[in-house]
């Protein structure tokens, strides 16, 4: 096994039409790395990331884009283009990062806005405000006391925790509130959402999390 294009400016003509004529034949070439008629070729790379650095691909990414974009100026007869796992997990992080933070904060205006009105409480609304926080904090301060780095795609995770965390409230506070509209004491009415959600909630906590195993 040896090179196919090992300096190939000291390639004759013949020499040339002898390599084009196997890579565009040979199985392991043709319709892999270089197109039937030729003109559309591709250079596959394997990268290895080290363990436990979240950054190491966007780095790997913009490293590729200054690279190609050099090769760009250099060769502009040709054009060239970037695919692969790590430009995929880039481009993800760029859409889940660019605007989220506001997006993020006005969804959750709204939720508590609407939990406040539906509960007709706005200290109802607060306290889901605060467990859906506390909720978020200590999640992602586990993950990084257990030293897991945060990705692109488990980034999302925040919001699908915040979104669990409400459902849970939301059911706990109702139960609470109905109970007081019934005459119980406020200690009654906290054992009695407990006795009736508690099994519930814990159930659909575990199979979401099972879920995103």
């Amino acid at each position: 096994t040896t090179p196919l294009f090992e300096d190939a400016e000291l390639f004759t003509e013949q020499e040339w039409d002898t390599r084009k004529a196997f890579a565009l034949s040979n199985v392991a070439t043709r319709r892999v790395l270089v197109s039937d008629d030729g003109r559309v070729t591709g250079i596959n790379t394997n990268i290895l990331l080290p363990e436990g650095d979240s950054m190491a691909p966007m780095e790997v990414a913009a490293a590729t884009h200054a690279l190609v974009e050099q090769m760009q100026q250099d060769y502009p007869q040709f054009e060239m283009h970037t695919v692969g796992s790590i430009l995929i997990n880039e481009s993800f992080f760029q859409h889940a990062t660019s605007g989220f933070a506001k997006l993020l904060a006005i969804g959750i205006v709204l939720l508590l806005v609407s939990s406040a009105l539906i509960l007709r409480s706005v200290s109802a609304a607060f306290s889901i405000g605060v467990l859906m926080f506390s909720a978020t904090a200590v999640s992602l301060g586990v993950t990084g006391w257990l030293g897991w780095p945060i990705t692109a795609p488990s980034s999302t995770s925040s919001v699908i925790i915040m979104a669990v965390a409400v459902a849970s409230t939301v059911h706990m506070i109702a139960s609470f509130l109905k109970r007081l509209a019934t005459g119980a004491t406020r200690s009654q009415a906290v054992q009695s959402a407990m006795a009736h959600n508690f099994k519930p909630i814990a159930l659909t906590a575990v199979t979401t999390a099972i879920g995103f195993l």
